[in-house]
């Protein structure tokens, strides 16, 4: 059944006031990005290693050779047969403000922040979509923390892996969303999961059992509303033309550099993934990667390494998060919750598809390989607070005089902890140091003629 009070599929609450909601939580976001632009503005900076391709692949967006597939990475042999990453989505989406920021190393840099505001703005916005006004906090709560645990250093760099973190966050959400019936969400489900794809292929795997996810949805809400009434089904076919149409786009660079004749980029990555040339973490290893991943602590605390360290860890946080979510999915089935039963299918998908993938490390599991993880462990806090909510609201424990108060000293809780763990954050920005200081420093003195 659907609960009294559910906002029809695709249309958040509260009018103007919802959309103030979106926009007061979104800035809340985005006060430590804003702090961290301000900050790296000087000393200059010059980029090294990766970043330094990074923004030379940004610079060609506007050239006669604009890029075609992504940063190179460790797929085949090096050289010319190199792989690289499949896209080049994220060059083109930060080459304008990059351009407009006067094109240098900064305004790459402050590219960056713009696209974790944005990504920070997509999830509270499909969150407010859903369920309007709470769900947005409860989920702006969550992104907080989650920015908080990766901390403003790895979030202000353009570093393939760190690029996409918030913006799988919205790409989970809008799988949910399609899920639950809002299929406007379907070019949300294509671009936010283009991004994270392209950009690193790390989040192949898990991206594709999402998409999967949309697909059937799609179909299933098709078919339940071919005869509805209302302007409900021109609005879903729209969706579904516009999503196809975005999915050709973003794709075709990747495709035409593989019809360009050679060796194309997708054969590489494919023959890389079929016959790798170290061995697989298997999927025991993977198991355990993922439930150290898991671990709440990990976000609350701010406590574990991001960089190219191997992710360890304890197990038993993991699989105490996975206990309570699965009875918080036992919750929602003796409830009858169909929107919280969706986002907790959408989330034994992604699950399952994440523990395949991590068992399918090439090498040495990295926690860098491994990011993304912290997006899921997040959204099943979310989900599990939600059906407590809910179990407590249909419980009657809650006397109906006082729901407005019970509800307002929530949202007071929610507003806490998105103002403490961004104020944080915030802290750490304005103390930002220069990003592999030494070797800018190095570079510096190359090109202005210092050494």
């Amino acid at each position: 059944r659907e609960d009294a009070g559910t906002p029809p599929a695709g249309r958040g609450p509260g009018g103007g006031r919802g959309w103030a909601v979106v926009v007061l939580l979104t800035g809340l976001l985005a006060v430590p990005f804003l702090m961290a632009a301000v900050t790296t503005r000087t000393p200059r900076w010059f980029p090294t290693h990766d970043i330094a391709l990074f923004e030379l692949k940004v610079r060609d967006v506007w050239s006669a050779d604009p890029p075609l597939i992504g940063l190179a990475g460790r797929f085949g042999e090096l050289g010319p047969g190199q792989g690289s990453h499949p896209g080049p989505l994220a060059f083109y989406v930060m080459a304008v403000p990059h351009a407009l920021l006067g094109g240098s190393a900064w305004a790459l840099q402050a590219a960056t922040l713009l696209l974790q505001i944005g990504g920070a703005a997509a999830v509270v916005w499909l969150a407010w979509r859903r369920r309007g006004p709470p769900l947005a906090l409860g989920v702006a709560a969550a992104v907080a923390v989650l920015a908080h645990a990766y901390g403003a250093e790895a979030l202000a760099q353009p570093w393939l892996p760190y690029l996409p973190v918030l913006w799988f966050v919205a790409f989970l959400l809008a799988v949910w969303s399609v899920a639950d019936g809002d299929l406007v969400a379907l070019p949300v489900v294509v671009l936010t999961g283009s991004l994270c794809v392209q950009t690193h292929i790390s989040y192949g795997l898990t991206v594709a059992a999402g998409v999967a996810v949309a697909a059937g949805a799609t179909a299933w809400w098709f078919r339940a509303r071919r005869r509805a009434p209302g302007p409900g089904p021109a609005r879903d076919r729209i969706a579904a033309v516009l999503a196809v149409v975005a999915g050709v786009l973003v794709w075709l660079p990747p495709v035409l550099e593989q019809l360009g004749g050679g060796r194309g980029n997708l054969s590489i990555l494919l023959d890389d993934f079929r016959h790798p040339d170290e061995p697989v973490v298997g999927a025991r290893e993977g198991l355990d990667v993922l439930l150290v991943q898991l671990d709440p602590w990990r976000l609350v605390s701010n406590s574990a390494p991001i960089g190219g360290f191997p992710a360890t860890g304890s197990l038993v946080p993991g699989v105490v998060l996975l206990v309570v979510w699965l009875v918080a999915v036992l919750g929602a089935w003796r409830l009858r919750h169909r929107s919280l039963l969706r986002l907790h299918g959408v989330l034994a998908v992604v699950l399952v598809a994440a523990g395949l993938s991590l068992g399918r490390i090439i090498g040495t599991p990295h926690n860098y390989l491994t990011l993304w993880v912290w997006a899921i462990s997040a959204l099943l806090l979310v989900a599990i607070g939600w059906t407590a909510a809910a179990a407590v609201e249909a419980s009657g424990m809650i006397r109906p005089a006082a729901r407005r108060t019970t509800l307002g000293l929530g949202a007071a809780a929610l507003a806490v902890v998105v103002v403490a763990y961004a104020a944080d954050l915030t802290s750490e920005a304005a103390r930002l140091p220069v990003t592999d200081g030494e070797l800018s420093g190095l570079n510096r003195g190359l090109i202005i003629g210092q050494v």
